[in-house]
């Protein structure tokens, strides 16, 4: 049996979306500023005499996903994938 078919109801993931990246580092002027883009806000940072290799990102809420969530999201990518013409591996 499949665990999204005996576990359906019960929690099986948890995510939290990006939101952007923020503008601004601690010890300089920050703003706080969100951006769309990591690259947007990159160039904010260098602007601002920032070297940071990696912007800092915000993310939402938590979001919980049931196992018959995910079920139904596996399933609608193998689709696609088949949908491509990307077949399954043989078998050994």
């Amino acid at each position: 049996m499949r665990s999204y078919t005996k576990y359906g109801d019960q929690k099986a993931q948890g995510i939290r979306p990006l939101i952007g990246w923020v503008g601004g580092y601690k010890g300089a002027d920050s703003d706080g500023s969100l951006f769309a883009t990591e690259k947007e806000a990159r160039e904010s940072l260098k602007e601002k005499g920032g070297h940071f290799r990696f912007p800092a990102k915000m993310f939402g809420e938590t979001q919980e996903r049931t196992f018959a969530e995910v079920g139904e999201l596996a399933h609608a990518f193998g689709a696609g994938l088949r949908n491509l013409g990307v077949q399954p591996q043989p078998a050994r």
